[in-house]
């Protein structure tokens, strides 16, 4: 009986010696591949999220930048006395030096790009890196109950702002003489 389990010991460990040898061989070329393949996918699928993450960055960035320059437009036309100082309730608009406009009817059909914008030294004051976003007003006044068109105490301002991917931001508000004569 000793003998019957010498032998079975024994063809144990040359079992276990055959398993070693072939597990010491390596990976073989398909799995190999199919590792790489996963790698490569999962690679591949991170990139593109981060690509969609920068897309998504750069487009709020623009989408604040245009509300940004709107919501400065506005405030303008906003400080600007409601009448022409003639007592004229006109929509003149006289050009693009806003320095000169005295009243609110004179922004309309007013436009300007980011390029233009200068602050007080003379020094381009647009976004940086962000593209050509272009500004334009809109003024209409109104009158009566039923706000139709015509001079009247209330001016409709809007202000329309293109990101340079081509998207329009506007940004509405009605003002009314407050010194009108009944």
């Amino acid at each position: 009986m000793s003998r019957t389990r010498n032998i079975s010991r024994a063809g144990a460990g040359q079992r276990v010696r055959r398993r070693i040898r072939r597990q010491g061989r390596g990976f073989t070329l398909a799995e190999g591949l199919l590792a790489s393949m996963f790698v490569a996918l999962s690679v591949g699928a991170v990139v593109a999220a981060v690509n969609t993450s920068v897309r998504q960055s750069q487009l709020c960035g623009q989408q604040t930048m245009a509300q940004n320059l709107a919501r400065q437009l506005m405030e303008q036309i906003i400080a600007t006395p409601f009448a022409d100082p003639q007592g004229r309730k006109t929509l003149s608009g006289q050009g693009n030096n806003r320095a000169s406009f005295d009243h609110v009817g004179a922004f309309n059909q007013y436009s300007d790009t980011t390029q233009s914008l200068k602050d007080s030294a003379n020094q381009s004051a647009g976004p940086k890196n962000q593209g050509l976003f272009t500004r334009s007003v809109s003024v209409q006044y109104l009158w009566g109950p039923a706000a139709q068109p015509g001079p009247g105490d209330f001016a409709l301002v809007t202000v329309t702002v293109t990101t340079p991917r081509g998207q329009s931001h506007r940004l509405t508000t009605m003002l009314a003489n407050t010194n009108f004569k009944p």
